[in-house]
């Protein structure tokens, strides 16, 4: 049986950043998307 490694903190770190890099990215983009869309309502 393989086990895996256990990750160490260095990596969990690393791993919880990319995470929150990624909601800030995906959340900065739904809020553009919620401003562009009340523009056109607008119109």
């Amino acid at each position: 049986m393989f086990q895996p490694a256990k990750p160490t903190p260095e990596e969990k770190e690393a791993q919880r950043q990319n995470t929150t890099k990624h909601f800030t990215t995906f959340f900065i983009y739904v809020s553009i998307i919620r401003i562009d869309n009340l523009d056109f309502w607008k119109e």
